[in-house]
């Protein structure tokens, strides 16, 4: 059996890293083309201070279409968290990689594990 080639950390693989990429202002967001064309104030003042950015797992996707999803009926009271359901920490798909901020920037557990600062 051969080892696997070693991972100099310096190439694209293409693989997911799940990373949530903290960004630094580059002066220049885009926004989907229905926004741009309502009178809004510019994108960069209707951002948050920070931003969460999450690197999408195979390529952005493309403004428009239909999009298909399930649900299973009145019973499916489910349906509207798994739509605009937004975490405050967030588990990325590798469980050995750490936590990352969602709605929280920052959390801090008390010295005895009793409580959790969000």
């Amino acid at each position: 059996m051969q080892a696997p080639p070693e991972d100099t950390g310096n190439e694209d693989t293409g693989e997911d890293t799940g990373e949530v990429v903290p960004v630094e202002p580059a002066g220049a967001y885009s926004e989907a083309p229905v926004l741009a064309e309502m009178d809004l104030p510019p994108v960069e003042e209707r951002l948050p201070e920070n931003p969460l950015v999450v690197v999408p797992v195979d390529s952005v996707g493309e403004y428009g279409g239909t999009w298909e999803r399930a649900f299973l009926g009145v019973k499916d009271f489910h349906a509207l968290g798994r739509l605009i359901y937004e975490s405050v920490l967030r588990w990325l798909r590798d469980p050995a990689d750490p936590i990352q901020p969602g709605l929280a920037e920052k959390w801090e557990w008390s010295n005895d594990g009793t409580e959790l600062t969000l």
